[in-house]
């Protein structure tokens, strides 16, 4: 009984096609081939396939593509960075405009001194508005 899927079939005529051209390639190319496979596999090894596939050498990376690794780093950071600051810069006003609006209060004599120390006069506060 054959359990083959059509997968499995496909694969083994790519594997046959391969085999048959493989056999007409001169010894050089072979020779080439054998070493770029073992290269592969002693990186595929050492470091594992994601590794290996980031893997350059300083000297075959061009200058734009440092760059753009460079950026692909300091673009997410200055990012982060920027964002936190306007954060803090909002979150500053915004304690700045409750302290204003209860300070007008006072010196309009809408609030008395004492709500100063009572500790839920922001309640009242916002129950006046």
């Amino acid at each position: 009984m054959n359990t083959q899927t059509s997968e499995e079939k496909f694969a083994s005529k790519i594997r046959q096609a391969l085999n048959e051209s493989a056999n007409q390639l001169d010894s050089a190319t072979l020779l080439r081939l054998e070493h770029a496979r073992n290269l592969a596999v002693a990186r595929h090894k050492s470091d594992g396939f994601f590794q290996s596939l980031l893997r350059r050498k300083t000297s075959e990376t061009s200058g734009l593509l440092k760059l753009f690794r460079a950026a692909a780093w300091v673009t997410p950071a200055l990012a982060l960075v920027i964002g936190l600051a306007v954060l803090q810069d909002w979150q500053t006003q915004s304690e700045n405009s409750e302290i204003a609006t209860i300070d007008t209060e006072v010196l309009t004599d809408n609030l008395p001194l004492n709500a100063y120390l009572d500790k839920g006069f922001n309640r009242y506060l916002l129950q006046g508005e």
